[in-house]
C-alpha cells in the first residue's frame, strides 16, 4: 500500500468535511412553495453563451481546471459540454460523454433511488426497523423510536456521527474492503431520537447500500450496474475504482496547492455514500427519468409513487426552509423562489452538483475536477438568469430584548462539533450571533423563528413544546442543537481562563474531577492534553492498534495512535510515558503540527527565554498566532517570554487549544 504525505491527506480530509459547511443559507423567503407559472422554455443558443461565459472567467477556471456542464429539459438535452481540461499537464480537454468525474455525495441520490426499487417491490418498507434487515448488527439505542429505513435517507437517524478517518483513503489497488466489514467495524450508536433532527450521515447513507446487499444477496456494485446504470444505459457509470477507468479518469486537483492529488481508492471499496464514478452523458439520462416518472427510453427504473417522495421534502426545520427529500436536498443558496431538489458531492479532487426543477422539468449537472469548485456560483448564477425573481420584502418585528431571550445560549453542530454558534439577544427584533468559524453577524426577526442579516443570509431556529433546541446557520448540511453546561465549581464567571474552559466544554472535552471541580491550576498530562486537543479537533479517532507499549490498556490508546497517524506526535520511543506533565514547549509542537496538517506555514516572533531548539519554530508560530491565555504577557517592543519549559497548567492548555478553534477568542 502507497504511503500517503500525513499533511496532504489532513488537508484533503479537512476540506472534505467542511466544503459544504460554510454556505449560509440566503435569500430566499417563501422557500417551499411551488412557483406554479407556465413552463419555462431554455433557448440551447443562450443557454450555450451564458455557460461558456461563466467558464471563461479566470476565477472559475482557478477553482476548477476542467468540468462538465449537462442540461436537459424534458427529454430532452440542451446541453452536454466539457470546458478546460481533464488533465492539464497534458492538455486533455474535457470530454463530456467520455471524461469520467468521481461525483461524491452525487452517489447518495443513486444508492437512495436503487434502495426505492426494493420498496417497489415489496421487499423493504421506508417505515420499518433498520434491524428487520440486519439483525445480527447490535447497536444502542436508548429511545422507543427506532431507525426507520426512512431515516437513512432523510438523515435524520439520530447516530452520532461518523466522518471519514485518514486510512479510509489510500493507495491500495488490489485488496477489496467489503462494505459489511465497513459497517460493522464503525456502526454509530444513536444519541437523539430518530426522526427529530437533522444531521448529514455518510454512515446512514452507507447502510443503505448494505441493506441492499443483504435484501438482493449481490454487491452493492452489481445491483447497480443491473438494476440502474444498465437500465438508464449509464454505460460509463462505475461505483468501483479499476485501472480500467484510467483512461478517461480526470486528473483531480487540491484546491489549497493547486497541484495533483494522486489517484487513490476507498474504503470500504464500492462506497455507496461517495464512490460513484459518471460522466455528463450518463448524467443527462439520469436526469431524464428523474424528469419523467422514473422512465428512460419507454424503459422504467423507478415508479411514478418513488419518484415522486425524491422529489417532496419531507425533513424541515421550518415549513418555509426544507432540509430532504427522500433522495435530495434543499440547494445551497436559497437564490431562486423555484421548487429546487439538489445533491451537492465533494470527494478529494472533485465537485459536484445536480439539481431539479421538476415542475418546469428542467435538470442541470455540474462536476469540476477540485473540490469546492464553482458549483455554488453556477447554481446561483444559472438559477438568477433562467429563473429571475424579485428581492423578498421583508416585515421586521420589533420583539423585546426579554422575548428574545429564549433564543440566547450556545449551538453546536449536530455533525462537525467545531461550529459553535453564540447567540445574545440585543431587542427591538435583533439577535447577535458569534459563530466559531464564520464571526460575528446581527439578525433581525422577520418571523417568530426566522432572522435574517443584511445580506439576506437566513437564521432559522426550530421549537419544540416552546423550547428552542436547534437552529440552522453555516451551512445545509446539519442543525446546531442547543447547549447547556453545568460550569465547574472552583471557575467562576469572573475567571480569566472562563471563556477557554467554556468553549471546551461545549465540545466536550473537559471532564469535571470527581469533586466538580476543573482544577485549572494543576499541571495537565500528555495523555490529557492530546485527548482534549481530538476532542476539541473532532478528528474521528482510530481503530488500529496503539504503538507505544505503555499505552496498551491506557483510555487514551486511541487518542494517542491517532495523534501518532496524523504526524501530531512523531516520537519514535518505544514509550509515550502518557502520565508525565506536559511542558509549554511540547504542548505548543502538538497544536503547531496540527497548523502545519492544515496548511498553516511556520512564521517568525521575537522570542525571550529560553527555547529548545526543536521546539523552536512551534513556539514562534504559537506566539505569533497569539495562541496562549493571560499567563503570557508581550513586552512593549513585542517580545515575548512564552516560558517555553514550564509545566503547562489545565488552565493554559484550554487557552492555546479553545484560540485554535474559535476565531472569536
Amino acid at each position: 500500500m502507497r504511503r500517503w504525505n500525513k499533511a496532504f491527506l489532513f488537508i484533503i480530509l479537512l476540506t472534505f468535511m467542511f466544503s459544504t459547511l460554510i454556505c449560509p443559507l440566503s435569500t430566499r423567503a417563501n422557500a417551499i412553495e411551488v412557483n406554479k407559472e407556465a413552463n419555462v422554455n431554455i433557448d440551447r443558443g443562450e443557454l450555450t453563451k451564458f455557460v461558456d461565459d461563466f467558464f471563461s472567467n479566470e476565477q472559475v477556471q482557478k477553482s476548477a481546471p476542467g468540468a462538465v456542464v449537462t442540461v436537459v429539459q424534458g427529454d430532452q438535452v440542451l446541453l452536454n459540454k466539457g470546458y478546460g481540461y481533464a488533465d492539464v499537464e497534458k492538455k486533455t480537454a474535457v470530454n463530456p460523454d467520455e471524461t469520467l468525474f468521481r461525483v461524491g455525495s452525487v452517489t447518495k441520490t443513486f444508492t437512495a433511488m436503487a434502495l426505492l426499487q426494493l420498496v417497489d417491490q415489496g421487499k423493504v418498507d421506508l417505515e420499518e426497523d433498520i434491524r428487520t434487515y440486519f439483525p445480527e448488527i447490535k447497536f444502542k439505542n436508548p429511545f422507543k423510536e427506532p431507525v426507520r429505513v426512512k431515516h437513512l435517507i432523510l438523515h435524520n437517524t439520530g447516530f452520532e456521527p461518523r466522518e471519514v478517518k485518514i486510512d479510509d483513503i489510500h493507495g491500495d489497488f488490489e485488496t477489496y474492503y467489503p462494505l459489511e466489514d465497513y459497517v460493522k467495524g464503525n456502526f454509530p450508536p444513536v444519541i437523539r431520537k430518530p426522526g427529530t433532527s437533522y444531521m448529514y450521515d455518510n454512515f446512514a447513507s452507507l447502510l443503505q447500500g448494505y441493506l441492499i446487499e443483504k435484501v438482493t444477496g449481490k454487491r452493492y456494485e452489481d445491483y447497480m450496474k443491473e438494476n440502474v446504470f444498465s437500465i438508464l444505459e449509464m454505460n460509463h457509470s462505475h461505483t468501483v475504482f479499476s485501472p480500467d477507468l484510467l483512461k478517461n479518469l480526470a486528473t483531480g486537483y487540491d484546491p489549497v496547492l493547486g497541484k495533483p492529488i494522486p489517484v487513490y481508492n476507498v474504503k470500504p471499496t464500492n462506497l455507496p455514500d461517495g464512490g460513484m464514478f459518471t460522466t455528463g452523458g450518463d448524467m443527462a439520462k439520469f436526469m431524464i427519468a428523474q424528469l419523467n416518472s422514473g422512465t428512460y427510453k419507454g424503459k422504467s427504473v423507478l415508479s411514478e409513487k418513488s419518484i415522486q417522495l425524491m422529489h417532496k421534502y419531507q425533513q424541515m426545520i421550518h415549513p418555509k426552509f426544507p432540509d430532504t427529500t427522500l433522495g435530495f436536498e434543499a440547494p445551497y443558496s436559497l437564490i431562486s423562489n423555484e421548487y429546487v431538489v439538489n445533491k451537492g458531492g465533494d470527494i478529494p479532487g472533485f465537485s459536484s452538483d445536480v439539481w431539479l426543477v421538476p415542475n418546469k422539468k428542467i435538470g442541470v449537472f455540474l462536476s469540476g475536477n477540485m473540490m469546492g469548485g464553482p458549483r455554488l456560483e453556477f447554481y446561483n448564477a444559472f438559477m438568477t438568469k433562467f429563473f429571475p425573481q424579485e428581492a423578498p420584502k421583508y416585515q421586521y418585528l420589533k420583539t423585546s430584548k426579554k422575548k428574545l431571550e429564549k433564543f440566547a445560549g450556545f449551538y453546536r453542530d449536530l455533525r462537525i462539533k467545531t461550529f459553535v454558534t453564540e447567540v445574545k439577544s440585543v431587542g427591538n427584533g435583533k439577535i447577535q450571533i458569534a459563530h466559531s468559524v464564520l464571526g460575528k453577524n446581527t439578525f433581525r426577526q422577520i418571523e417568530p423563528l426566522v432572522f435574517v442579516d443584511k445580506n439576506g443570509k437566513y437564521l432559522i431556529f426550530h421549537e419544540t413544546k416552546g423550547k428552542i433546541d436547534y437552529l440552522k446557520y453555516g451551512g445545509d448540511v446539519s442543525y446546531a442543537e442547543k447547549r447547556s453546561i453545568k460550569p465547574f465549581k472552583d471557575v467562576s464567571t469572573k475567571d480569566p481562563y472562563s471563556k477557554y474552559i467554556q468553549t471546551l466544554q461545549i465540545q466536550d472535552a473537559l471532564e469535571a474531577k470527581k469533586d466538580g471541580t476543573f482544577g485549572g491550576k494543576e499541571s495537565i498530562k500528555r495523555a490529557e492534553f492530546l485527548t482534549v486537543l481530538l476532542k476539541a479537533t473532532n478528528i474521528q479517532l482510530s481503530n488500529n492498534p496503539v504503538r507505544f507499549t505503555d499505552m496498551k490498556n491506557h483510555k487514551a490508546k486511541a487518542v494517542v495512535q491517532t495523534a501518532v497517524e496524523y504526524g501530531i506526535v512523531t516520537s519514535t520511543s518505544k514509550t509515550f510515558k502518557p502520565n508525565a506533565a506536559i511542558t509549554r514547549q511540547e504542548a505548543a509542537s502538538y497544536i503547531y503540527r496540527v497548523l502545519v496538517l492544515s496548511g498553516v506555514q511556520p512564521m517568525d516572533a521575537k522570542l525571550s527565554g529560553s527555547t529548545d531548539k526543536w521546539a523552536l519554530d512551534s513556539v514562534k508560530t504559537i506566539v505569533a498566532l497569539k495562541l496562549y491565555g493571560p499567563e503570557i504577557k508581550p513586552k512593549k517592543d513585542g517580545t515575548v517570554n512564552y516560558q517555553s519549559k514550564k509545566i503547562m497548567k489545565r488552565q493554559e492548555a484550554t487557552a492555546l487549544i479553545a484560540k485554535v478553534i474559535n476565531v472569536n477568542l
